[in-house]
């Protein structure tokens, strides 16, 4: 009968917990404090100058954190963000070009967040700038009643993209 216990605990374990290589975002979010908008005002600030281009929830060795990434002419800064109390944690320079699709895209992130969520009531867990074939986007992922959803934004017209 132990053994059935066990078993049947093992199952329920495997099914809860998150398939190696995803997000456990519910874990994530549930000490963080600061949403993501927050965060990415933040970063900007701290940066002083440039195009956010993509933002993010991620795990961090002292707990969640968002990674908020700027284009800055010809290189990118990284801005690392405590999801707990908003603080800054990390602010590097990196060897990375994303102006190209920083510029292309007429729509800020803050406000790609903002229109997704009131498309997608949730917590918006990352955001980012895309450039394919000349045409800009931003893709918001979102999480909500245990599921993660992506909300696109055209990046001309900030509007939404009806999903295919």
């Amino acid at each position: 009968m132990k053994a059935l216990q066990i078993a049947a605990c093992a199952l329920a374990c495997a099914f809860a917990a998150p398939a190696q290589g995803e997000t456990d975002w519910e874990n994530l979010l549930e000490g963080s404090k600061v949403s993501l908008s927050k965060a990415l005002a933040i970063g900007l600030e701290e940066a002083w100058e440039g195009t956010a281009f993509q933002a993010e929830l991620e795990g961090g060795s002292g707990g969640a954190v968002y990674s908020i990434d700027i284009a800055q002419r010809h290189k990118s800064r990284n801005v690392i963000v405590s999801a707990k109390d908003g603080e800054v944690v990390e602010n590097v320079m990196e060897d990375e070009d994303h102006l190209d699709t920083a510029e292309a895209c007429k729509v800020k992130l803050s406000d790609a967040i903002k229109t997704a969520l009131k498309a997608r009531p949730g917590k918006a867990v990352k955001a980012q700038m895309t450039l394919k074939s000349g045409k800009s986007g931003v893709t918001v992922k979102i999480w909500a009643d245990g599921k993660l959803t992506s909300v696109k934004i055209d990046g001309a017209t900030g509007k939404v993209v009806p999903a295919e």
